[in-house]
């Protein structure tokens, strides 16, 4: 029980018996009745009742197994990879067999400061043309992502293609990789393969075509003849500038 000091004030906010003894002349004051005291009944505490844990709450949300299928095909992806590695480390051992680092060695040595210089100039410029495909096949499809992912994608998916060779496969895998995470479907991921595939046979077939109608390899004359050669490097062109006209004229997709 709580128990708590109460003095009844008058209206002055004296108690009424000090001012009784003041009033009959008492020298000195009258001593204060001991205050009373007021109590309330204590308040009844109830006591905290919690919810006995559960199953679920101790071992978590259950989760569903997932079907043989599709934990068996989790694994085709890097079984992929790993075999790709290893044919490419097959045909380099098969390429290399007969080249030694010394005649390697020998061969840079050969080569000046200039040339050197010229060919990894040469050899960024070919990569960064070969990445502007890809970001003008996302363009096309209307995905927009940023310039250097989709850069990178590319450069490492031609590295691995240029490389391992098959690059319908090796570098079409290793883009599939990429795509998937950024959330592409198979249609749009199918369109931005094309498109770059599409784009690269067209510079190559404006630079064979020009090879071949301007400066054919003294091979090819003497197998099939100038005319010939020169006749289907002049096609070739043609056949690209095709491309470009029905390009400018059909703009529906």
């Amino acid at each position: 029980m709580q128990c708590t000091r109460m003095v009844r004030p008058n209206q002055h906010g004296a108690p009424a018996a000090w001012r009784r003894a003041v009033a009959e002349g008492w020298s000195h004051p009258f001593p204060r009745a001991p205050p009373a005291l007021h109590c309330r009944p204590p308040t009844a505490v109830l006591p905290r009742v919690t919810a006995p844990a559960t199953t679920t709450d101790i071992a978590g949300p259950e989760v569903a197994p997932q079907p043989p299928a599709r934990r068996a095909w989790r694994w085709v992806s890097p079984a992929v990879g790993v075999a790709l590695f290893a044919a490419a480390l097959l045909v380099l051992h098969h390429e290399l067999r007969q080249v030694s680092y010394a005649e390697v060695r020998q061969s840079l040595r050969g080569l000046t400061a200039s040339a050197l210089f010229l060919s990894v100039l040469l050899t960024a410029a070919n990569y960064a043309v070969l990445c502007g495909f890809d970001l003008l096949a996302f363009r096309y499809v209307g995905r927009v992502f940023s310039g250097w992912k989709v850069a990178a994608a590319s450069f490492i998916g031609y590295a691995v293609a240029n490389s391992v060779g098959f690059a319908l496969i090796s570098g079409t895998s290793v883009r599939y990789r990429f795509y998937s995470r950024w959330g592409l479907g198979a249609e749009e991921m199918s369109r931005v393969v094309v498109f770059y595939s599409g784009t690269f046979w067209l510079g190559f077939l404006v630079l064979a075509g020009f090879s071949l109608a301007v400066d054919p390899h003294p091979g090819l004359r003497a197998i099939a003849g100038p005319l010939l050669v020169r006749a289907v490097g002049w096609a070739l062109l043609a056949a690209a500038l095709g491309y470009v006209v029905a390009a400018a004229l059909h703009r529906a997709p």
